[in-house]
């Protein structure tokens, strides 16, 4: 997950250790398998490009995981993984978190959101995130009543804030991180099925439902929470089945991240795997017309792949 910075050999210096330590940790945590050409496909574009999982299981059945995105810059100096945009924003209606339409300010809403910036995702709407969520210093999220907010990773910056109203719920697909003095309200239902970590300081009012998978959340000694504890992978899994019987395989992260030098690292590790035939990673300009460009034969049991699109 990535965070601004003016220092260009930091930010290059970053990026190569997180492709290092992603992989090394592969290495030694899960088995990876071979991965099978598909097709000549034309390299990233400038731009966004958008990532998906197409699954295909032993008996033809065909599905899809969320799509990932990821802007490349023309620049050597262009890794970004979101949209700086100074704008704050409230839903008009349901929809994708960077569809214009769905904003009151007539812009996008970025993926990584400036400081001071207040987002609010209206009452009954449903917004959807193809990409990480950041959230900088003193911003504000807000999921209004009977509304709910489903993102890919999330990471929010010191001092900022998380409200889930009665009825509302936030659901994080892959890792939730904070900086230090997060402050969470939450009245509704909070679901992170990635891994957790919560810097000092923080405080958590759980008034609802939070439920991590993570079966050793990284929670700081001074978090300062109130509450109800936090439900585990089975509570989740017993009042939320919907989130883990839709596909064979079960997806414990998946990312898209553009490299120094133009490429997209595309990258997933699966918790479970059962009668999977294999996986496609599908590449798109628009999010709408889909290209293969790889294919991934399933280990059927837990694994880590990589893909780099050139």
């Amino acid at each position: 997950m990535m965070r601004t910075t003016t220092n260009k050999s930091l930010k290059n210096f970053r990026i190569s250790f997180i492709v290092i330590a992603v992989t090394v940790t592969a290495l030694f945590s899960c088995e990876e398998v071979e991965i099978i050409p598909v097709e000549e496909v034309p390299s990233p574009i400038e731009g966004v490009n958008y990532y998906r999982l197409k699954q295909v299981d032993f008996d033809g059945t065909v599905s899809y995981h969320d799509i990932m995105s990821t802007q490349v810059d023309g620049s050597e100096n262009g890794n970004r993984n979101g949209r700086t945009l100074a704008v704050n924003g409230t839903s008009v209606q349901s929809g994708a978190w960077d569809n214009s339409s769905t904003w009151q300010t007539g812009t996008p809403m970025p993926f990584t959101l400036p400081q001071n910036a207040n987002v609010t995702i209206e009452e009954g709407h449903s917004v959807k995130a193809s990409q990480n969520i950041v959230i900088a210093k003193n911003s504000t999220v807000t999921i209004k009543k009977n509304a709910t907010l489903d993102v890919i990773t999330y990471e929010v910056a010191k001092d900022g804030e998380i409200k889930v109203e009665e009825g509302a719920t936030l659901i994080m697909r892959g890792d939730f991180t904070s900086a230090k003095n997060l402050n969470i309200d939450s009245k509704g239902t909070l679901i992170v099925m990635g891994e957790v970590d919560i810097a000092k300081d923080a405080v958590i009012q759980n008034n609802g439902n939070i439920y991590f998978a993570d079966p050793t959340p990284n929670i700081d000694g001074s978090v300062n929470w109130s509450g109800a504890t936090a439900g585990d992978m089975d509570d989740l899994a017993n009042d939320f089945p919907s989130l883990f019987s839709t596909l064979p395989i079960t997806i414990a992260w998946q990312e898209a991240t553009t490299l120094i030098d133009g490429t997209v690292m595309v990258a997933f590790e699966t918790a479970e795997e059962q009668n999977s035939d294999y996986v496609v990673i599908q590449w798109s300009v628009d999010a709408e017309t889909w290209s293969d460009v790889e294919k991934i034969s399933s280990n059927n049991k837990p694994s880590y792949y990589d893909f780099i699109h050139r």
